[in-house]
């Protein structure tokens, strides 16, 4: 599952790294994600196709909402808002994907 989150999550980063507006890059992070988990979950793992597309939409819509915060900042960031905002998707990717991997796998 961990690897399932890796790789949507970095399909959603990817679509983030476009240089378009929020109304184009949004659906196309958490499609992209969520078509990425299945793919993933078939290719290196036994995981359940459904699972799999949960945990890429889930993944890709916490990272690209965070994009958003990221955006509408606009200021410079101090280290320790840096730090902050650089953190925050990890922390909710993982307990995302520990509770959700836990619901549905187990």
């Amino acid at each position: 599952m961990l690897l399932v989150a890796a790789i949507s999550a970095a399909i959603a980063l990817l679509a983030g790294l476009i240089r378009w507006p929020d109304r184009v890059v949004a659906p196309l992070g958490v499609i992209g994600a969520g078509l990425a988990g299945p793919l993933a979950g078939l290719v290196f793992s036994d995981i359940a196709v459904l699972p799999a597309v949960i945990v890429g939409v889930v993944v890709g819509a916490v990272l690209v909402s965070f994009r958003r915060l990221v955006i509408l900042r606009g200021e410079s960031l101090s280290f320790a808002a840096a730090l902050g905002m650089g953190l925050g998707p990890v922390a909710a990717v993982g307990s995302l994907a520990y509770f959700i991997d836990k619901l549905l796998i187990y």
